[in-house]
């Protein structure tokens, strides 16, 4: 599975499997990354949270084409946005954290 993100022009952060070819991505099962608020700090600064949800979920379709010209860069996502899509679509592998390495002094 090449699990990847795309950013684009009309600012839409998307992931899903990616085909890339000559002048187009193609992308499966895409899933809109969202940023929402989350509160505030205990000193007052706005926080936020990241997450998934249908893109097109109207649509009949799985798949999307985008010309080049409409996808301004393409990414890999992190582990955690990755597991969330596997998590949500039932595809691919979870990554399971990893540990915490302490150093003693």
């Amino acid at each position: 599975m090449n699990l990847m993100c795309i950013k684009t022009i009309h600012n839409e952060d998307l992931i899903g499997e990616c085909i890339f070819e000559n002048d187009s991505v193609t992308i499966t099962d895409p899933l809109m990354i969202v940023v929402m608020p989350a509160g505030t700090s205990p000193v007052g600064q706005q926080q936020f949270s990241i997450g998934l949800t249908q893109y097109m979920p109207f649509s009949k379709r799985n798949s999307y084409t985008f010309k080049n010209e409409h996808v301004i860069l393409s990414y890999e996502p992190v582990d955690e946005i990755s597991n969330d899509y596997c998590r949500i679509t039932g595809k691919g592998i979870i990554i399971p954290p990893r540990p915490k390495i302490e150093l003693m002094p």
